[in-house]
């Protein structure tokens, strides 16, 4: 196999095995990490997209794409919120694609006028497929040409090059006030059924995926509001921390301005990145950057950073008849 071949596939694997499909704008696709948040937003009506380019040093990136469309029923004491997701992860160069498709419903319950509690539930499919037969071996490299012959056996042997697998995921959610400060805390487990992957018959699957979220809002004044996020993933495999908080700038009412930096580590590993982010929200529509600055070990192989764009956009605002804390807003 190909120098860059074997090095993407020691990453891919470590992707999927690990952190499994990973967003750095982890408040926006709320129905992919937490089923539970699917009714923190403003109006009845959203749709999120996130476009994720990695890795394009190696010739050509790993893409994640990510869209989804949620609705809620509101009613004095209660929400019901239902979406669909569609996820895609696609590598040009190992011929590698996995699809998702899932359905989330969540129910909210008003406890009190500043505390909510949110429960969610969230099943699907997940579609993984390797071309083996485009991919180059060792076995194939003709030294006098310098050239792989796709035409030699590459003597290896694999179990199969597609597999669908059903998934479920649960959450929980938790917003109250405290004063004028909104916070929320919510906790997911995600793949409850240890879905197998493609490589091999006796592969133990991929892991349970637990997922804990912090977020809060602080009014400093009219204009200024400062949203402090973190996110915590961990598996049996590997960990990751996501801290950091953002400024928003209510510049007039139909405009914010946002900007805010984020560090992401994990326990028992080097420091990972840096990730400046920069938004901006137009009447319904909000739009965020990222770009992860790798300072792990892994920066010579990732000089070229991780880009990330999220596009949201609420059909209608409507008059807000519940509390919670907008995890999606800039």
């Amino acid at each position: 196999m190909g120098l860059k071949q074997i090095v993407l596939l020691l990453l891919l694997s470590n992707s999927l095995l690990g952190q499994d499909i990973f967003f750095t704008q982890f408040w926006t696709p709320m129905s992919y990490n937490n089923p539970s948040l699917l009714a923190n937003f403003e109006g009845s009506t959203r749709a999120a997209m996130i476009y994720r380019n990695q890795w394009s040093q190696f010739g050509t990136a790993l893409q994640s794409s990510f869209a989804d469309f949620t609705t809620k029923v509101t009613t004095p004491t209660n929400i019901w919120a239902f979406g669909f997701t569609a996820l895609n992860d696609r590598m040009a160069l190992l011929h590698y694609d996995q699809y998702r498709i899932l359905l989330s419903a969540s129910y909210t319950k008003q406890l009190s006028e500043h505390i909510a509690l949110s429960c969610g539930l969230q099943s699907g499919i997940k579609m993984i497929s390797i071309d083996y037969n485009k991919l180059n071996f060792d076995k194939q490299w003709d030294p006098s040409t310098g050239n792989f012959n796709n035409w030699t056996s590459s003597n290896e042997s694999f179990d199969a090059t597609m597999a669908t697998t059903f998934l479920f995921n649960v959450g929980l959610n938790l917003n109250f006030q405290v004063k004028d400060i909104r916070n929320s805390i919510d906790c997911s487990v995600s793949n409850i059924n240890t879905p197998k992957e493609v490589y091999y018959n006796n592969d133990p699957g991929l892991p349970m995926k637990y997922i804990i979220g912090m977020h809060s809002d602080i009014p400093i004044s009219s204009i200024l509001t400062i949203k402090p996020k973190n996110q915590i993933i961990f598996t049996n495999a590997t960990n990751s921390f996501t801290t950091g908080s953002i400024a928003s700038f209510s510049i007039s009412p139909q405009f914010k301005a946002a900007g805010g930096l984020f560090y992401r580590w994990g326990v028992g590993r080097t420091n990972d990145a840096f990730i400046p982010y920069l938004g901006c929200s137009v009447n319904r529509l909000d739009v965020g950057l990222s770009y992860d600055w790798t300072i792990s070990a892994l920066s010579n192989q990732s000089s070229k950073g991780t880009y990330e764009l999220s596009i949201v956009y609420r059909f209608d605002l409507g008059s807000k008849k519940y509390f919670s804390i907008d995890c999606m807003r800039l």
